[in-house]
């Protein structure tokens, strides 16, 4: 795995905490404050992190123009969100690989077997429950009798 830059910034991706069975990729947020999972989170560094290890975690530096490119909507925890799925696609377009990927552990993240769960349908309508929560719904005919 080498530092991959093609524009101007990087972001962190987080190879500690991306498990192989995580449905999405983990990256630090800004400032160094956190993991993220999600668009408008992740943070915008001007320099690779050159220390292999910093907090204990062996980050994978990628273009952060590259990762703006691969945001997908998707339907989690009941709401919309825009996240990069941890799939094959993705990683080759980051410049990882799945042996780059911390082993199956626990952590909080949705497992990738639910990935077809979480992207939107093309087509899907979404309805709004009354606990505030989003649900995709089939489009439905109505056939009158």
């Amino acid at each position: 795995m080498k530092t991959m830059k093609t524009g101007g910034t990087f972001a962190y991706l987080s190879r500690k905490w991306t498990n192989k069975n995580d449905a999405f990729l983990t990256f630090w947020g800004h400032d160094s404050a956190g993991y993220r999972w999600f668009q408008g989170d992740v943070g915008e560094y001007k320099e690779p992190c050159e220390t292999p290890g910093y907090k204990d975690d062996p980050v994978a530096n990628v273009d952060f123009a590259v990762v703006l490119g691969l945001f997908e909507s998707c339907l989690y925890a009941g709401r919309i969100v825009k996240g990069v799925l941890n799939t094959p696609e993705n990683r080759k377009a980051l410049g990882i690989t799945l042996k780059d990927l911390q082993k199956i552990g626990r952590n909080c993240c949705p497992k990738a077997e639910n990935i077809a769960s979480l992207r939107l349908k093309p087509g899907a309508d979404f309805v709004r429950t009354s606990d505030g929560q989003v649900h995709q719904i089939e489009a439905v005919k109505i056939i009158k009798q």
